[in-house]
């Protein structure tokens, strides 16, 4: 089996993506083990914390397993505003890992939806927040070597070619399931270099996979 950890907080757990992401692979003949570390809300650094339950669950999960992939995802407002302390901390997760997993995949997140309160909060608008958070992500990959799950860019594109198909939880910042569908075929396209040839296990109408077809295959390598 290959095993998959995933690092993060509610934009992993959220409808549970890791569990959707196991299925999809499943149905594509690929066997997969998931195992998560995530809290709402949480942050990368607090994954230096060792008194952190998180921290805690992550040294003993690292201790008996060994991953082909690992997943990082930092807290969604982070990378925009303290950037540096996100490549810090990416860097040190990386570092705890290293003994432990052969892979290491930047989950790319996306800007919040307009009207947020966070927006306001932070004077930007999604796009500029979307634009942001790649920016750091991407600072981050040329840093380490990592490459990116771009689930932030599909989602900006997703907005602007379709928006009627609707991608977040009414407090326009968590994903909606359609949205966690989203993100579990970015991370199968990263991990497995192709779209996903079956996807019933999603539960997905046809136009809702062509739309996610057409936007992950048109993802570019280097700029959004």
């Amino acid at each position: 089996d290959m095993c998959i950890l995933f690092i993060g907080n509610s934009y992993t757990f959220q409808n549970d993506m890791p569990v959707i992401f196991q299925r999809l692979a499943q149905e594509n003949g690929i066997s997969v083990e998931v195992d998560e570390i995530t809290k709402g809300g949480r942050y990368l650094s607090a994954n230096n914390d060792h008194e952190d339950p998180e921290s805690i669950a992550l040294r003993s999960l690292i201790s008996e397993n060994h991953y082909d992939v690992c997943f990082i995802q930092e807290q969604s407002v982070r990378p925009v505003l303290e950037t540096e302390l996100f490549l810090d901390s990416v860097i040190k997760t990386m570092d705890l890992l290293k003994d432990s997993c052969d892979r290491f995949l930047l989950y790319e997140t996306w800007g919040r939806k307009e009207g947020s309160t966070m927006l306001e909060k932070i004077g930007m608008t999604s796009d500029k927040m979307y634009r942001s958070l790649f920016s750091a992500y991407r600072k981050a990959s040329e840093a380490t070597g990592c490459a990116l799950s771009r689930a932030g860019y599909a989602f900006w594109k997703m907005i602007g070619s379709y928006p009627d198909i609707e991608l977040y939880r009414p407090d326009r910042s968590h994903p909606s399931y359609v949205g966690s569908c989203l993100v579990a075929i970015c991370h199968f396209c990263t991990v497995f270099g192709k779209f996903p040839e079956k996807c019933e296990s999603l539960y997905l109408s046809e136009r809702v996979l062509t739309s996610f077809r057409l936007v992950i295959e048109s993802i570019p390598d280097a700029d959004a």
